[in-house]
């Protein structure tokens, strides 16, 4: 699961552990790639912050609304033919509220 490229305490524990807890409606095994992506090294990404390390609820969210972005809509096409960041995610956030809002339900 971790990799040289990540710091597995206490990011990706916190993500592993969190999201299905949260989002109990995430696909089986997902948390460890959202953990992955959001605690990569001198990313600045998400978990690697301060709010990640002490628990924060919300790095937990915005790591997963990351991961849907990248791994559940054309965004990194979008990126890839000149949008920029800002057209590219407003372009996609219909779909990432929908699929966040499908995997917080609960059963």
């Amino acid at each position: 699961m971790p990799t040289s490229a990540t710091d597995p305490m206490p990011c990706q524990v916190y993500v592993v552990v969190s999201t299905p807890q949260k989002h109990n409606r995430c696909p089986s095994k997902r948390e460890i790639a959202i953990a992955e992506h959001a605690c990569l090294k001198y990313s600045g990404r998400v978990g690697r912050s301060a709010a990640a390390k002490s628990l924060d609820e919300n790095a937990v969210r915005i790591a997963v609304i990351a991961h849907i972005r990248h791994a559940e809509t054309p965004y990194d096409e979008l990126l890839m033919k000149g949008y920029e960041r800002r057209d590219a995610r407003a372009q996609v956030e219909e779909v990432v509220r929908r699929v966040l809002t499908k995997w917080e339900a609960s059963e």
